[in-house]
């Protein structure tokens, strides 16, 4: 999913805040926002491009970590993110001409890098229990912005020192969707040898939180276009 400034949008407020609590309005230098949400990716990116006016990685400095407010006015409301720069790429700094872009993530993926999964996870509890105790406790994703799926079976693991979108992603294709069991398995035209597993799971973020979905779930109201 991709925003573009060009077309139209109104901003209401773009802003990035330093480390010493700085701040500086971005609006009237923005050339474009691409926002970017990823079914395969664990959390949302952005990335806002800036003219060359001045030197904004010397200026504020830019060191990484910085606080960016994006804030737009769309056709269907309003659409606001705090997110968080990870670093800044082209334009010339030292002559200050050229684009600056920056590359922004999730205030989780900053979270993420500074935990691990460490303790040994219950083999006698689902995985969806898993996620989001892994979620609540290691990446403290409040309980409005977890959307987890059920699943049907147990699973035991230990964290290893895993980051812990790093053991979401993990856990996707070990979990068996709660919708049941399909296909079968074995000769052409037997009941005998009936799968028990399934395509597994997705986990990503987008605008409502973390999503923890069996592609079985995601793709149950599809349609076949008929010709």
């Amino acid at each position: 999913m991709a925003v573009e400034y060009q077309t139209g949008l109104k901003p209401v407020d773009i802003s990035i805040e330093s480390k010493t609590g700085e701040q500086m309005d971005l609006s009237s230098s923005t050339l474009s926002i691409d926002y970017f949400e990823d079914i395969l990716e664990p959390v949302v990116s952005m990335q806002i491009t800036l003219n060359g006016s001045y030197n904004l990685v010397s200026e504020l400095p830019i060191v990484g970590g910085e606080k960016v407010n994006v804030e737009l006015e769309l056709a269907s409301g309003t659409f606001e993110k705090l997110m968080y720069v990870i670093k800044a790429s082209s334009g010339d700094f030292q002559r200050q001409t050229g684009a600056v872009i920056l590359h922004l993530t999730s205030r989780y993926s900053l979270i993420n890098e500074g935990n691990r999964c460490t303790k040994r996870y219950s083999e006698t509890t689902t995985v969806d229990k898993h996620v989001k105790e892994i979620l609540k406790n290691k990446l403290l994703v409040p309980d409005d912005r977890i959307h987890v799926e059920q699943s049907s079976n147990t699973y035991g693991f230990i964290g290893n020192m895993r980051k812990p979108l790093q053991v979401c992603q993990w856990l996707c294709p070990k979990g068996i969707s709660a919708w049941g069991v399909s296909g079968v398995s074995g000769k052409v035209g037997t009941t005998s040898g009936k799968a028990k597993g399934t395509a597994g799971f997705f986990f990503y973020e987008n605008a409502d939180g973390f999503h923890f979905r069996s592609i079985d779930s995601l793709v149950s109201d599809t349609r076949i276009q008929d010709n």
